[in-house]
């Protein structure tokens, strides 16, 4: 299964204590990366902008990620980040949301390589009519897509976001780039 986003393990003094999970976790973001998509204990959540402590040169910016519990299965939370980023894309207008179809595709990776991302993958169901030769990117089998449904990302994804399991079945997520570096081509199921 291909990951939608950087796995990762982080080390932070509140998963130190044995005695007490924590209930989130601050995370440091370049504040011109915002909205940020981030866990809560139950689903996932907006963040319009970074919070900021400190001042002039020492200012730091940062979100906060609740710790997501009860997560069974990896792929199904990676279609929930799939389909609320692809939600905000097309409620905001980022023009990043394209139909299931090879155009659609093309400019879902013309996207992303506008902002500077030209290292890419396709991220795509099981089954597809495509090769990574109808595009000149790599295709990655990502079986939580649906069918007809493709999201390009960058190769490298520690550009879109990180996740990180805090315990057995419970895990951390930050998505700081969705509006620059994910694009969409979704099609009927």
């Amino acid at each position: 299964m291909s990951h939608l986003l950087h796995l990762t393990g982080i080390a932070s003094a509140a998963l130190q204590r044995q005695d007490v999970a924590p209930l989130g976790i601050a995370f440091p973001v370049a504040p011109e990366c915002a909205p940020f998509l981030v866990s809560s204990s139950a689903s996932l959540m907006w963040i319009p902008q970074a919070f900021k402590t400190g001042e002039g040169s020492g200012a730091t910016y940062y979100v906060n990620a609740a710790v997501r519990t009860k997560v069974t299965n990896l792929g199904l939370f990676y279609r929930e980040v799939a389909e609320a980023a692809k939600k905000m894309a097309a409620d905001s207008e980022w023009g990043s949301t394209n139909p299931g179809t090879a155009d659609g595709i093309k400019a879902a990776i013309e996207y992303v390589k506008s902002f500077g991302l030209d290292k890419l993958e396709i991220l795509a169901p099981l089954k597809t009519g495509f090769t990574a030769k109808s595009f000149d990117v790599e295709l990655r089998a990502a079986p939580w897509l649906p069918s007809n449904s493709f999201v390009v990302v960058p190769a490298d994804r520690r550009d879109l976001g990180f996740i990180s399991p805090v315990a057995p079945g419970s895990l951390v997520a930050v998505i700081h780039n969705a509006s620059r570096g994910m694009a969409f081509a979704w099609g009927e199921e």
